[in-house]
């Protein structure tokens, strides 16, 4: 799932805001770096070299394909893998897009702020990519140039709802306001900022290589949603209809079609996505939409008159505490997969241990709660990846936020099988040495898993400690690992729990402390001069 949460911010960066009331802080905004240019990320130290670390380990991957992943097309939305946070409505965090195999791959970022992260990369009809940076106060829509990520345009959405009201101590485990949004069927942007509008944006070239955001639509739901509520996530289903989710529980959807709104309240705070799948019979009676709150997974349906009602409801394993990391409950949002198109994962936020929870869709039957990881030593904030009848989880414990120590993270990437006969599930494999904090990805058309992991790097003066970060490589079928190329080194390229998201054109994006980075290879690489000549 998606967080921008520190647990130990200095004093220095919150008294900008710590003595202003509310009143005061609806006009605060604490300003990016370099707004007109949007440098590289700052590497500390600059090189790998000067990290005490390799620049590239392992070698160029073979391409290995599989069968790609089939996800029932959503007319209202973007091509699957290329509208959401997690790829698509069901959260697979599968691409059938390539991925960098390490054939002198060039890396690229860009600086948004000392805080200013992008967790959602998206991408528009032209392949630009779309994504919301988020920072202490502001959240800003950009579009950039998928190599270079020059800034296109860029739009101020209203300032975070945790900064305006005051609620400073919510600043880093609040994920409303922009964080999840997705891409219509036309390209555009479906947003839910923090005014309770859902807004759609649409980025228009004024003139050539001029580019401006345009506001589309905007529905004001506040007379829905009441005062103080404000929007997680907002996604458009199978039949035209546009669900939102809440961080108090309540959960509906608002019908262009019909001009229809419902909503739910659940009582339990939820902060992930939810998953929205085409039903047994494509009709908007039997699609299902999963949530995971604090305290249970629900599968959702709507009634003949449109109202909505809960089909089931799965508590789970919490022991009330955040395992070291940060929700006082799951940290996955859920994923549809199988198959036969029919399981639902989550992981649960079990004391001591963590467990894979594995559901039929259409019942709610238990398939399996595997235990995952090693006692004392086993947590996740991040979703699984779903592809065929088999997950791949990452471990997070340890993970204390963008200025706590990356490398205190426990290690651990694992792959379960669930068995044909839904008897059960087994582990495939497990790889007991990838740091990492990040939503892995897999693309069939290369078969390999990415991820973002940091190593550490030799000591300042013997006492200052390093780490550098690297764009990983991992075979699916064995969990080895094919290669690693070095991205930056320092704080500045902690990717905060940020998924990689594959493009299109097979480069790879993942979100920063302080803005975002892309790797891809270069296809005509110039030895002599050490340049890529791909544009």
């Amino acid at each position: 799932m998606f967080k921008l949460t520190l647990k130990a911010l200095p004093m220095a960066i919150l008294a900008l805001g710590l003595n202003a009331g509310p009143a005061v802080a609806q006009n605060i905004d604490i300003p990016l770096l370099n707004e007109d240019n949007y440098p590289e990320l700052i590497s500390l130290p600059a090189s790998a070299e000067a990290t005490g670390l390799p620049a590239f380990i392992g070698e160029i991957a073979e391409p290995n394909a599989l069968p790609p992943i089939f996800i029932p097309p959503n007319p209202y939305l973007a091509e699957q893998g290329r509208n959401g946070l997690h790829g698509d409505n069901y959260n697979s965090d599968v691409f059938n897009y390539p991925g960098p195999l390490g054939n002198n791959p060039q890396v690229s970022s860009r600086q948004i702020g000392a805080i200013g992260t992008c967790p959602t990369v998206v991408f528009d009809p032209n392949g630009n990519v779309v994504t919301v940076c988020i920072g202490l106060a502001q959240v800003r829509l950009f579009l950039m140039e998928p190599h270079s990520l020059e800034v296109l345009a860029e739009h101020s959405l209203p300032l975070r709802a945790a900064f305006a009201e005051g609620r400073f101590d919510e600043l880093f485990t609040d994920s409303s306001g922009g964080g999840y949004f997705h891409v219509d069927n036309y390209g555009r942007a479906l947003i839910g900022p923090a005014n309770q509008q859902i807004e759609t944006w649409q980025a228009v070239e004024i003139k050539k290589n001029r580019w401006e955001w345009q506001l589309v639509s905007a529905h004001d739901m506040s007379s829905v949603l009441g005062e103080g509520v404000h929007l997680q996530d907002a996604i458009t289903d199978y039949h035209g209809r546009t669900w939102f989710t809440t961080s108090p529980g309540i959960v509906g959807y608002i019908s262009e079609i019909t001009g229809q709104t419902e909503t739910i309240a659940l009582g339990e705070d939820l902060q992930n996505s939810l998953v929205v799948d085409l039903g047994t019979e494509g009709t908007e009676t039997t699609a299902g939409y999963y949530i995971v709150t604090v305290e249970a997974l629900y599968k959702l349906m709507t009634a003949a008159d449109g109202s909505i009602y809960v089909k089931w409801r799965k508590p789970y394993l919490n022991d009330g505490g955040d395992v070291g990391l940060l929700s006082t409950g799951s940290g996955t949002t859920p994923t549809a997969f199988g198959n036969n198109d029919d399981l639902i994962a989550i992981a649960d936020n079990s004391a001591v241990r963590i467990n894979l929870n594995v559901y039929v869709r259409e019942t709610g039957e238990q398939i399996c709660q595997f235990p995952m990881f090693d006692e004392n030593a086993s947590a996740t904030e991040n979703s699984p990846i779903g592809y065929g009848n088999n997950v791949v989880l990452e471990n997070n414990a340890g993970y204390g936020g963008p200025f706590g120590d990356p490398l205190a993270v426990t290690p651990g990437l694992t792959r379960i099988h669930v068995k044909d006969d839904l008897s059960g599930c087994e582990q495939v494999w497990h790889n007991g040495e990838l740091i990492g904090q990040t939503t892995p990805r897999l693309s069939t058309e290369t078969g390999l898993i990415y991820s973002y992991t940091v190593k550490a790097g030799t000591p300042i003066a013997g006492i200052i400690p390093t780490f550098g970060w690297y764009f990983t490589a991992i075979d699916w079928n064995t969990g080895e690992v094919v290669n690693e190329t070095w991205v930056g080194s320092g704080p500045f390229w902690n990717n905060v729990l940020d998924p990689v998201t594959l493009g299109p054109d097979g480069t790879a994006y993942a979100g920063t402390l302080s803005g975002i980075m892309s790797i891809r290879d270069c296809k005509d690489f110039n030895a002599n001069s050490g340049k890529c000549k791909d544009k």
